[in-house]
This record gives structure tokens, sequence and C-alpha cells, in this order.
């Protein structure tokens, strides 16, 4: 599905919920965790809408993504850096 499919952000949707289902974790669990309502974890998942730049931040940090991770998250997003705060990644 694309754009015009009213599905936008579809890949990167799939990747956040690819990483969730790798981590074995339920939509409920993410949403606490990161304090975010479930439905907004939903509308990501499904590519109806992005993340907020701290709420980005946050999905990066909890799936303790590489730096090259992050930056392929953000490409599928289409955000770069300089729109995003850099949230301490794990080393």
């Amino acid at each position: 599905m694309s754009k015009e499919s009213g599905v936008p952000y579809k890949a990167f949707g799939d990747r956040i919920k690819f990483l969730r289902e790798q981590w074995r974790q339920s939509l409920r669990e993410v949403s606490a965790t990161l304090e975010i309502d479930i439905d907004t974890l939903k509308s990501i998942e499904e590519g109806r809408t992005l993340p907020e730049t701290e709420t980005m931040d946050m999905l990066i940090s909890h799936f303790l993504l590489t730096e090259d991770q992050a930056d392929d998250l953000r490409d599928l997003a289409d955000i770069s850096d300089e729109k995003t705060a850099q949230f301490p990644l794990p080393t």
C-alpha cells in the first residue's frame, strides 16, 4: 500500500511492528513502557501516522537499536538527524 491508498507510512509501521514482535512484546507492554497511548502505537504500526520526535527516540532506545539501525528507521520515516533530538543509544 502506498500514500495513495491511505497508508503513507506502511514501511515504517511494519518495521516498528517487526521490532515489537521480535522482542515478543504486546502493544500494551510497549505502550505502557513508553507511556504512550496504545491507540497511538497502533496507528504508528498501521502506518497511518509517524511518532513525534520524543516517541521516535524512545522507540529507538527501547528496542536497543544501533546508530545504523536508528538511521535506517529514520530514513523510513523520512526524518533526518537534524530534525531529531539524539536520545542516548546503547553502546
